[in-house]
Formats: structure tokens, C-alpha cells, sequence
């Protein structure tokens, strides 16, 4: 299969791109086949291959990762039957990014129709030049749709792919821009096969597969699609904290909106992704699209959260690392976060916790920071990261500020603030069984506002990894207070409740119940978790 790939990255022609309208107002889309990527239930050929030839996995944020290193190429592949009788539909959502120049013109393609005996097949492909091409491969190799550039498009950027067959003839389009079409010919087989060329790393958000069906006169309700555990039942049942309900939406009059037990969720071409927080026992809820219509369809789904095994973890060992930040040298000094460190390192010792406290860090100073605490962390049960200073979200990352961080740009945030997720992936690197603790009451003001105006407050959620709870001083995309006494309103609270026995869990949603009751509900806590029992810090 590999061999057969690389027949695909030799050809680069150039031509004029035309644009076509492309129209779905006349088809309804009935679901044959939608993953995405949420994990590998669906059985992908290649998924979880790491070698020297090249690797494809899934990753944070639900997508699959598809690496080619230089002079190989990487594949992934599915059979999904379709019935070429009928008419149809198949999308994929990727972005491109390359390794060097020299793979500039190596191609990323989708393959539909193939047959895994002779490796028959029809191929769209796309590569970073922008070049596109549409090829059907049996004895020979024929272009369906000639080689062109594509200046609409980004290859860095997610783009949208699509296929479509109706009435005996395919149309192809990129981002919704038709470059070609052609008559129909029969398939060769099922198999669905995504190619990576030499030097390219391709993120592939999902693909859908639909049938194409006229519509009548009658516009019938909005649909809710649900994936999978919910695309054939209404239930689920799980011992995490948090579970995804993903799926999308279907009515050709638009739809107007969506919510989750009356919260807004926001809809990406009619996809839709919530992590919904569950507590023990039965969690029900309610998804409700409506139309520009007005007209409404409803879904009701129930997800039980089973009680994980009790996890005792009094007396084994416990490492912290408290960071404040406060003296900031470029921005507003913050009066609460060393005074915060100070007490809860304080409090933290008290509770069996080995600390290692630090205040005011410049930038290498907190690099050299987490590098000393990530080398010790595997000699530990429970291992509990605090921070108190300035925290930003930029372009959906998190931003811990040095106390030196000057920031005159945005391109400045890479070089001079740390990524949350570097201290989540240390983290990470524990027992999935050990008890990982993440804190950030970091959400106070952006000081660096005159270059972010306009872009999104506060912090962006994060999704945890196995064994990890990160826990928020505000919801995302919220502000917190740096406080009006000797702590900060979050912090004072967090103190209280690890100073009582109780579940982990429940310290944190106690602090969030103490911190909106008194701030009248202009902040209100936010913690994910994906740990693995029941566990007690005393």
C-alpha cells in the first residue's frame, strides 16, 4: 500500500482553477458513516502504528495525526460499503502542515471505492502548493479532474473535502468551491483510504459518509445526529467526571441554534462537540435544535456515572509544586497571588506534601522550575501543581506569565509565556492511578490587552489527560478577582475545603458553590476530571 502511495506524490501540473456554485438545498443527507476521532472504536487500519515508516494517532482536541517522514508515506484505512445505486456524499475536514519545502508538492489524498485486492481506487488529493488533483487508478492512472492550483485555499488551515455523486455524475468541491465534476463510474470496493506523502503531517478531523436524498415538498423537523455510544442508543454509562456528546446537525432551512440543557453550543458546519460534567449516579440530558424556522427538535439522552473505587491515598507520597507570581515587571503587579503561594504551601505541608515553593519567577526561572519538578515526579503517589499570577489564552491556548514577560505582540507569547500544556503533559507522565492535581488562579485580567483587544477573556478549558483534574479559578473565558483581603477570593476558599475530609472532587465543588455564593455569581469556579477512583487527601 505504501508503494502503490508514492505512484501519487510524483505528479505536479499547473492549470486554472475555476469556481463552480456549489447547492445542497434540493438534497437531504441520510448518515451512512461519521467518525470523529474521538478515539479507534471504529477499527482504522494504521491507527497506532509508530515506526520509522511513519505513525498515526489519535490526540488531544479529537483528531487523528497522520505523520510521513521524508521518503515514506503513511496510511490509514476503513471499509465502509456504499451502495452506488443511490446518491451520496463523503467529506473530511484536515490540515496540512509540512515538514520542509521539499515536501511542498508531496499530496495528502482521500481515497473512496478501493478495492484492498488490487488496490483499485479513486483518489482526491491536495498537497501544501495548493495543487489538487482527482485521479482514478486501476490498470492506469486517469485524471477525473485535471491538476490545478487552488489560491482559495489554505492547506494550514482546516479545510472541508468533498465528494459527491448525484444522478450518476460526481461533483468535487474544496471548502464548498466546485473544481470539477465528471460522470460517475462503479466502485471498485468499500475500502476508505487516507494517504500522507513524504515529509507532511496531516490532521484529519473527521469524515462522513451520507446518502443524498430529494427532498420533498414538505421541510420536516431539524435532525440530531449523535456519534457514537449514542448513534444507536440513548444511554451511556462510565466512571469519569467528564463525557463528550458529539454528533451534528441536519435541516436545510438552517439552523438557527443549539443547546444542552438550555446552554448555547456552538456549531462548527453543523457539528457540534460538548464535554458535559457528570456527577454519580443518573445524569440526564437535553439537546434541543432549532431551525431559522422556528421549528424544533428535541433529544433526550441519560449518561451514568458509576462510583469509581475508593483510592485512600493518606500517608503515601505527595510532592507539590507552588508558584506565585505577583511583581510583574512590564504589567499591572498583582497584590494576592505570593501571599496565596505562601499560605497554601503553608497548608500543603501541613497535609504530608513535600513543597517546593517559589515566587516572582522570571522566565527561565520557572523552565528550570517545572524541569527540576517533571524529574522527580515519578517517585511520587500525588503530585499537585499550584499557580496564582497572570494567565492568557491566545488562538485556544492557555499562557502562564513570567514575571519578565513583556509581550509588545501576540507572536511574542510563545517566546516569552509557558503553555499549560507543558505542565499537563509532565503530569501526564505518571501512573494513570496516581492522583495529578492541576490549579490556576490564573484568570485574572489580560495585561496585555492593547495587541489581544477583541480576542476571547479569561482562560480556555482544557481536556485532561487519564489521572489528571485541572481546576480553574473561573469558568472559561471568564475573569477571576485578585481579591480585596490578604488572599484571593478562590484560593481562600480552596483552603478551606482541603482542610476538610472529603472527596477530591467535592473540594472543588465545594470552592465553586463558597466562591459564587460570594461573589453574587460573577465568578464561578471550573474544574475537568478524568481520575480513576475516589480519593482522599485526608
Amino acid at each position: 500500500m505504501r508503494t502503490f502511495a508514492l505512484i501519487v506524490l510524483n505528479i505536479f501540473l499547473l492549470t486554472t482553477f475555476v469556481v463552480y456554485s456549489q447547492s445542497t438545498a434540493q438534497l437531504i443527507r441520510q448518515p451512512l458513516f461519521h467518525e470523529p476521532f474521538i478515539d479507534n472504536s471504529n477499527q482504522w487500519l494504521g491507527i497506532g502504528i509508530n515506526d520509522q515508516l511513519g505513525s498515526a494517532k489519535i490526540v488531544e482536541n479529537n483528531y487523528c495525526e497522520v505523520i510521513a517522514p521524508r521518503d515514506s508515506s503513511m496510511i490509514i484505512a476503513n471499509e465502509q460499503n456504499i451502495d452506488a445505486n443511490r446518491d451520496f456524499e463523503i467529506s473530511c475536514c484536515i490540515r496540512i502542515n509540512y515538514q520542509n519545502a521539499k515536501a511542498l508538492n508531496s499530496l495528502f489524498s482521500i481515497s473512496w471505492g478501493c478495492s484492498f485486492e488490487n488496490m483499485s481506487q479513486y483518489s482526491f488529493s491536495l498537497a501544501p502548493s495548493k495543487q489538487v488533483m482527482v485521479r482514478r487508478f486501476n490498470e492506469t492512472v486517469q485524471d477525473i479532474v485535471v491538476p490545478q492550483i487552488v489560491t482559495g485555499i489554505d492547506p494550514k488551515e482546516l479545510n472541508v473535502i468533498t465528494i459527491r455523486k448525484k444522478d450518476n455524475r460526481y461533483s468535487f468541491y474544496i471548502n464548498h468551491q466546485q473544481i470539477g465534476s465528471a460522470p460517475f463510474e462503479n466502485l471498485f470496493g468499500g475500502g476508505i483510504i487516507m494517504t500522507v506523502g513524504s515529509g507532511l503531517t496531516v490532521l484529519v478531523d473527521y469524515l462522513s459518509m451520507d446518502y443524498l436524498v430529494a427532498e420533498t415538498k414538505t421541510t420536516g423537523l431539524p435532525r440530531i445526529v449523535l456519534d457514537a455510544p449514542f448513534s444507536s442508543t440513548d444511554k451511556a454509562e462510565t466512571q469519569e467526571a467528564d463525557f463528550l456528546i458529539s454528533g451534528y446537525s441536519i435541516d436545510n432551512d438552517g439552523i438557527a441554534k443549539m443547546e444542552i440543557n438550555g446552554l448555547n453550543v456552538d456549531l462548527v458546519n453543523g457539528l457540534f462537540r460538548y464535554r458535559a460534567q457528570l456527577m454519580a449516579g443518573n445524569n440526564m440530558f437535553k439537546l434541543e435544535i432549532t431551525n431559522q424556522l422556528g421549528q424544533k427538535q428535541i433529544k433526550y439522552i441519560e449518561i451514568i456515572r458509576h462510583e469509581p473505587p475508593e483510592k485512600l491515598v493518606v500517608g503515601q507520597k505527595r510532592l507539590a509544586l507552588v508558584i506565585g507570581n505577583s511583581k510583574y515587571q512590564y504589567s499591572s503587579e498583582l497584590k494576592n497571588p505570593s501571599r496565596d503561594a505562601a499560605d497554601m504551601a503553608e497548608l500543603l505541608k501541613g497535609m504530608g506534601f513535600e513543597v517546593m515553593y517559589r515566587t516572582d519567577l522570571d522566565y527561565q526561572a520557572l523552565i528550570n522550575t517545572l524541569k527540576e519538578f517533571g524529574r522527580n515526579i515519578n517517585q511520587y503517589d500525588v503530585t499537585l501543581v499550584f499557580y496564582a499570577g497572570h494567565g492568557i489564552q491566545v488562538d485556544g491556548k492557555n499562557y502562564m506569565l513570567p514575571v519578565n514577560a513583556q509581550l509588545k505582540n501576540k507572536s511574542d507569547v510563545a517566546f516569552e509565556a509557558i503553555d499549560v500544556e507543558r505542565v499537563v503533559d509532565i503530569l501526564s507522565e505518571t501512573d494513570d492511578n496516581n492522583l495529578n492535581l492541576l490549579i490556576l488562579d490564573a484568570c485574572r485580567n489580560n495585561p496585555f490587552r492593547s495587541w489581544s483587544r477583541g480576542g476571547p477573556d479569561g482562560l480556555a478549558s482544557i481536556h485532561p489527560p487519564s489521572g489528571v483534574i485541572v481546576a480553574f479559578s473561573t469558568s472559561p473565558g471568564s475573569f477571576a478577582s485578585d481579591g480585596i483581603g490578604e488572599n484571593g477570593l478562590y484560593t481562600e476558599e480552596l483552603m478551606n475545603q482541603l482542610k476538610v475530609s472529603q472527596r477530591v472532587e467535592d473540594i472543588f465543588i465545594n470552592t465553586r458553590i463558597a466562591v459564587e455564593r460570594r461573589s453574587n455569581g460573577t465568578q464561578s469556579p471550573w474544574e475537568l476530571a478524568r481520575l480513576r477512583g475516589k480519593y482522599y487527601l485526608k
